[in-house]
């Protein structure tokens, strides 16, 4: 082999190189995109999960709350006369208050507050001057919380001023 074709030969082979090195370059770099790309998406799956249980819990929780007040309703319409299954009825009713309790369902505290539309729903307008617009009067359904976040708004009256 002649010295041309050898020289001929080394440069053909360093374009080869180079055109390797690039490609390799090329597909380290997609891989370090794809594996970003599936690590963001376990962290979404992850969060979807989450929100998927979290959505599932809350939603049981406004089942069984709804499941005590209609307990609680039922108790209050018997009023006070003794009876052994009302006396039953009344144990239930503790009993799903101790499990929304202990599960962090917490009851909102309403009259004497002000308003926030975000967290109550007003139901109506009482004109008064005995407090200040824009005071919780009365409430007419219960709120729950679990933490902190609003599972079910308390339904309001609201004050506001004879003046208006």
């Amino acid at each position: 082999m002649s010295e041309e074709d050898a020289s001929k030969e080394l440069e053909s082979l360093k374009e080869k190189l180079e055109a390797l090195e690039k490609e390799n370059e090329k597909l380290r770099s997609d891989y370090l995109y794809l594996a970003a790309e599936l690590d963001n998406l376990r962290k979404y799956a992850v969060k979807e999960v989450e929100r998927a249980r979290r959505s599932a819990i809350e939603n049981i929780l406004i089942r069984l709350i709804n499941v005590y007040e209609t307990i609680e309703r039922a108790t209050e319409s018997c009023g006070e006369q003794p009876s052994p299954l009302l006396e039953g009825l009344r144990l239930i009713g503790k009993d799903v208050l101790k499990i929304l309790e202990d599960a962090g369902v917490r009851r909102m505290e309403t009259v004497g507050k002000k308003f926030d539309p975000f967290i109550h729903e007003a139901i109506e307008h009482v004109e008064t001057d005995d407090v200040e617009d824009g005071t919780i009067v009365e409430e007419v359904a219960k709120g729950y919380t679990f933490n902190d976040k609003v599972l079910r708004p308390p339904k309001v009256r609201v004050a506001k001023s004879k003046k208006a």
